[in-house]
């Protein structure tokens, strides 16, 4: 009786310690997802808003590239390298919003401004999972 009564002390310990990591391990990249979710819905929106000029298959074709590479960074825990991938997007948008290349008008569907904004926001999801973590990012 003795026996069996420690075997199932140490299951039910071994359970709890199971579930408790479960959630350690649960939590933190539940951030990461959020984060990527945003890149994401980004990337759907680069895909779908409306670039003129020449150069305008290039333009996306850039700034997709940016944004996967913000995506590997994110995934391989590189934080500050995924912002700075997110700066470089949201530095070019503003300038293809400048030159006119890009759609400003919200009856037509996404805009250069929505980018503007869904990268912010993915930023500041990234910078706030850098805080948590302790790492400081250069300016």
């Amino acid at each position: 009786m003795r026996i069996h009564k420690n075997v199932f002390v140490r299951s039910v310990a071994f359970a709890v310690l199971g579930f408790a990591l479960s959630i350690a391990f649960a939590v933190r990249p539940a951030g990461a997802q959020s984060c990527q979710a945003l890149i994401d819905a980004l990337r759907t929106d680069t895909q779908n808003v409306v670039l003129t000029g020449r150069q305008a298959d290039k333009n996306r074709a850039g700034l997709l590239g940016k944004l996967d590479n913000a995506s590997t960074d994110l995934s391989k825990g590189k934080l500050c390298g995924a912002i700075q991938k997110l700066t470089d997007f949201r530095n070019k948008v503003n300038q293809l919003i400048a030159s006119g290349s890009i759609n400003t008008d919200p009856t037509v569907g996404v805009t250069g401004q929505d980018l503007v904004d869904g990268a912010n926001e993915a930023i500041a999801c990234i910078e706030a999972q850098a805080a948590q973590s302790g790492t400081t990012c250069p300016v």
